[in-house]
């Protein structure tokens, strides 16, 4: 079907091969349970709206904002939100992405800065060039106790970039993080097992807790970042002890 309106979005149902084209709603509601099968969004905006558990499978975002909206609980399956003809990323900074669940999805050059990641799980994607400035996993709750979790596991993000992110206690395991940059992240406790770390920046990093078994530690400069505490393998030394100078041998 050809270009549809973004009004009929607030009534719910399940929308199946549709395509979106410009247009902006802000402020409403998509009643939960709202499915998306196939569909195209092509230059929509959707700011500040409430977008809660709803389920995308084989969808396309491109040139799309979705700022201080929230898709607390919603699905997306081999979803696509990258503009290859552009190369350009949509754009979700300000969001709440708690419990939100990306599989099989392309978030290249997305931006979510600042984003709420609180138990979200994003496995097998692409997101190249992703930026998530200042996002936090940690939630707040009555008391000032603070719970942190989220999953990014088995994805490409190289030269991501987690500038100031907390992402305490988060699953990150079996990531390519080449040139990823870490700068001010927290990354306390955080599960870092088996991910390609070649080249990243840590300027400031605080990894106190984490667990670097399997991690190609290259790209990690010991007199930049405070690796105290830090959980690795002894096979892993050598390539933080060498660009210091020192010879690392078996006795």
């Amino acid at each position: 079907m050809a270009d549809a309106a973004l009004d009929g979005l607030t009534r719910g149902g399940n929308f199946e091969s549709l395509r979106f084209t410009g247009g902006s709603l802000d402020g409403e509601t998509v009643p939960s349970g709202t499915t998306f099968s196939n569909v195209t969004f092509e230059d929509v905006t959707l700011r500040g709206c409430e977008l809660e558990a709803l389920e995308f499978r084989q969808c396309t975002f491109l040139r799309c904002r979705f700022d201080s909206s929230a898709f607390r609980e919603s699905t997306f399956a081999r979803c696509v939100f990258f503009d290859k003809d552009s190369e350009s990323g949509c754009s979700l900074r300000f969001t709440n992405l708690r419990l939100a669940r990306f599989e099989d999805c392309d978030l290249s050059m997305c931006r979510l800065d600042r984003a709420r990641l609180h138990q979200i799980y994003i496995a097998r994607s692409q997101g190249q060039g992703l930026s998530a400035r200042e996002a936090t996993a940690v939630h707040e709750i009555v008391g000032g106790f603070e719970l942190a979790e989220g999953s990014l596991v088995d994805c490409n993000l190289a030269y991501a970039d987690f500038t100031g992110a907390d992402l305490t206690r988060c699953e990150l395991s079996g990531n390519r993080l080449s040139h990823a940059v870490f700068d001010r992240a927290i990354l306390r406790e955080a599960q870092l097992t088996d991910c390609e770390l070649h080249g990243v920046s840590a300027e400031g990093v605080e990894m106190r807790g984490a667990d670097l078994r399997g991690s190609e530690l290259s790209g990690l400069d010991v007199r930049e970042v405070d690796l105290d505490g830090v959980r690795i393998a002894v096979s892993q030394q050598s390539a933080l002890l060498e660009p210091l100078g020192l010879i690392v041998t078996d006795d």
